[in-house]
């Protein structure tokens, strides 16, 4: 390659790193301007006092202003749940030595699965009405991490979201999300996944049965988590997904019928005569 040549393509990237550079830079010029804001504040910047270790005035005053700029605030949230990490940052922070074993802090970087929570909180305070967001919530529901913030976000808009989630429980890839998604739409979500009980593919039954279980214990078991609304979310997933690896290891280990029997057994008696019903009727079809 002659002199010219090498000239020219440094100036082609020097071109490209600066469109670059300035694409960014419209984008997040356009984000800022275009988000919503209360009291002279950005909705990002509610939520960011939503955050563990603030204080309960704080966080409240922060739930106040989100209800007030209520669905107008949908694309934000919307924007905060696509967030990714990038290949470099995670490069970076791979090859970063360990701040035990070096004198230098290592970077702090910003991760995706922060603005998943700050999206989630978000919604959690919307709930119903946050009816819009469900199409794309639920194309999440298939990724590990994400997912499950995806399904804490329509199990808090509860009902609206029971259609879309009716189908994709049914799926092998997004039944564990789509179970616990449903724990949020009251009597007939818990319908939904009593019948699923019965369906063919075992993850849908081990996802199912994961969600009935869970839901007859974690109201007891979140009374005992103390923080505000972020911790509250983190405890529900860390339990949810323990509960999806005991249930999983009873059906591995040849448990399922009485598993399945003994959570019927508990619907069976419920105080809502639609789900006891359910209930009584999967348990016949099973022979159990």
């Amino acid at each position: 390659m002659d002199g010219n040549s090498h000239k020219s393509g440094i100036k082609r990237l020097g071109i490209t790193v600066v469109g670059v550079a300035l694409v960014a830079v419209i984008v997040a010029y356009s984000f800022w301007f275009s988000e919503p804001r209360w009291q002279g504040r950005r909705l990002s910047s509610w939520l960011g006092d939503m955050r563990p270790g603030r204080p309960e005035e704080q966080q409240r005053q922060a739930e106040a202003a989100i209800q007030a700029i209520g669905i107008n605030g949908i694309p934000t949230l919307l924007r905060l749940m696509r967030a990714e990490d990038s290949s470099l940052k995670r490069f970076i922070h791979e090859m970063e030595p360990n701040s035990r074993k070096s004198r230098f802090p290592r970077t702090q970087f910003h991760w995706a699965y922060e603005d998943w929570a700050n999206a989630t909180q978000g919604f959690d305070i919307l709930g119903p009405a946050a009816a819009a967001a469900v199409p794309e919530i639920v194309g999440y529901l298939a990724e590990d991490q994400r997912g499950r913030y995806a399904a804490l976000s329509l199990a808090a808009i509860g009902t609206p979201a029971l259609p879309a989630l009716t189908n994709v429980l049914l799926q092998q890839t997004t039944a564990y999300s789509a179970a616990l998604a449903l724990t949020g739409s009251g009597d007939e979500g818990v319908a939904v996944l009593l019948t699923a009980l019965t369906h063919t593919n075992h993850i849908v039954r081990i996802g199912a049965t994961t969600a009935l279980r869970f839901l007859l214990t974690y109201s007891a078991r979140q009374m005992s988590v103390t923080g505000g609304r972020w911790d509250r979310l983190a405890s529900r997933i860390d339990q949810y997904e323990s509960f999806v690896v005991q249930t999983a290891a009873g059906f591995h280990a040849g448990r399922e019928k009485n598993l399945i029997r003994l959570t019927l057994d508990q619907y069976a008696t419920n105080t809502s005569p639609n789900v006891a019903a359910t209930a009584r009727s999967v348990r016949q079809r099973l022979g159990l």
